[in-house]
């Protein structure tokens, strides 16, 4: 999974989705996913950590889930966490088939 501080406007509002997208805005960290999950045959969970010493004081705003190539299958925007030294943050992140 990659996390990113570019996915959100100069107001700290969510960039809205962009179905061409290639990459994150800007990515900060990738590293393996924590977990994957199948629900069913047409949908699957990404679960991405971040963890308390990663990317302190980093205004967090996007992430996404990478193929074994490195290419962006499914991402979110949102608004911007700051992220603090005693904290660990787990996004999930599902796609449909």
């Amino acid at each position: 999974m990659a996390f990113g501080d570019g996915g959100h406007n100069p107001d700290g509002t969510p960039k809205a989705p962009n179905a061409a997208q290639t990459a994150l805005g800007h990515t900060v960290l990738q590293k393996n996913l924590s977990s994957v999950v199948q629900e069913d045959v047409y949908s699957m969970t990404g679960t991405g950590l971040v963890a308390e010493a990663e990317l302190v004081g980093t205004h967090i705003s996007e992430a996404g889930l990478l193929d074994a190539s490195g290419n962006l299958l499914g991402f979110r925007n949102f608004a911007p966490k700051i992220k603090e030294a005693d904290e660990e943050y787990e996004i999930k992140i599902k796609l449909k088939f």
